[in-house]
């Protein structure tokens, strides 16, 4: 009897090449790796994600927004924690404003790690807002077109700590708190009545005479014109600045700065640093200014680690420059060691230089291509070596060396 010929073709992975992990999206799994199957289903094309998604969505607070920004990662503990950015209440914006939340596989609920920064503001979130990311490794780092870029620690029971606009205040007096071992510092704030330094947040302080009270501190309690830190010192205060410890505004003119977009670039020859672009001022005389081709970098940091400082000095790699760009940069992409940003029509390339100290520039910059460029922000779309984009006349792939378009526009 002749043999009946099986129509499908099996396919085998021994066990010892699987890995079984508990409940993520399947594009969040490695190569041979799957999860326990409560959010895939498996079809004749493959593993497809299903409604575990939409599911921890439906369970935002009561009283959040629409989510308009999703983003996630793996942190320290292991789990994979996804981001949402919300809208805020059209009718009400100063009572409901935008949200950052983080759904902690743990409780199974949303946690908000919006900032506590007093000068934070999330009034403006929408549908159409901007947000940027950037994940460097298990520390995550967003730019929302309305504040200074902002970061998420990797340590339990983190919030969002956002870089600051602040630039150094004159302390006035440093005397001894209630708690014999902290200090109440007390210092001149010119934007009185708004807080600069909210609670828990980091400061440092420098420049000050005696130079014993020098350091990072965190702040246990503050007001518009006083923190409450652990200090001891008994040295009588003469003089000195306070400063928040994560700076992004240097201009002594600007009053606030913020960036349409925001990302990383893990350069070869220093280690990764933050890329912002597109600025927009406002002068202490309240007048705006836009800066549509400047982009700044923050100092080098390693991984799971967040940049102390955008500001340039002579101990760091940070800067500032104008980029040869038709029309404003919109956004910009990592590939094959290189940095591309681009606007609505063009692509400048920051390519990595010879370093050997930090009086010197860390990467070049040159017009890549006229005719290339992106649609938007958010249009692009990194896989192993190739990046995928949306321009004003069509799709394209590119390698690192050409773009190549998709649509045959």
């Amino acid at each position: 009897m002749a043999q009946i010929k099986n129509p499908l073709d099996e396919v085998r992975i021994p066990f010892a090449k699987m890995t079984y992990t508990p409940d993520v999206p399947s594009t969040a799994l490695q190569p041979n790796e799957y999860n326990d199957g409560y959010n895939v289903e498996t079809d004749v094309r493959g593993i497809r994600s299903m409604a575990g998604d939409q599911e921890i969505l439906d369970a935002l607070p009561n009283g959040s927004g629409a989510p308009t920004f999703i983003t996630g990662g793996f942190r320290n503990d292991g789990y994979f924690w996804f981001v949402v950015a919300t809208q805020a209440d059209p009718d009400d914006p100063v009572t409901n404003p935008g949200q950052i939340l983080a759904f902690n596989p743990t409780t199974q609920v949303w946690d908000d790690i919006t900032p506590n920064d007093s000068n934070f503001d999330s009034t403006g979130y929408a549908q159409n807002t901007n947000i940027t990311e950037a994940w460097n490794g298990n520390v995550l780092f967003l730019n929302d077109e309305h504040n200074p870029p902002f970061f998420w620690p990797d340590v339990a029971g983190a919030i969002m700590v956002s870089y600051s606009n602040i630039s150094p205040l004159t302390i006035t007096s440093i005397t001894i708190a209630t708690n014999p071992v902290n200090r109440v510092i007390t210092f001149d704030n010119p934007d009185s009545p708004s807080i600069p330094f909210g609670t828990s947040s980091k400061i440092l302080l420098q420049g000050i005479n005696p130079r014993y009270y020098d350091g990072t501190y965190t702040v246990i309690t503050s007001t518009d014109t006083t923190v409450e830190v652990a200090c001891d010192v008994a040295q009588p205060f003469v003089s000195g600045d306070i400063a928040p410890l994560y700076t992004w505004n240097y201009n002594p003119n600007w009053s606030g700065v913020f960036a349409k977009f925001m990302r990383m670039y893990n350069t070869p020859n220093v280690g990764s640093i933050l890329v912002a672009g597109n600025l927009t001022a406002t002068n202490i005389d309240t007048t705006t200014e836009i800066y549509p081709v400047t982009v700044q970098w923050s100092q080098s940091f390693g991984l799971n680690e967040a940049p102390i400082t955008w500001t340039p000095t002579v101990t760091n790699v940070a800067n500032q420059l104008e980029v040869p760009l038709r029309g404003p940069a919109l956004d910009a992409f990592p590939c094959n060691g290189q940095f591309f940003l681009c606007s609505y029509w063009d692509t400048v390339v920051f390519s990595p230089i010879n370093y050997s100290t930090t009086s010197a520039p860390i990467l070049g910059v040159r017009q890549f291509n006229q005719g290339r460029g992106l649609l938007s922000s958010n249009c692009w779309a990194n896989t192993d070596k190739l990046v995928y984009g949306i321009d004003a006349r069509d799709i394209w792939v590119f390698d690192g060396q050409d773009f190549q378009g998709l649509g045959n526009q």
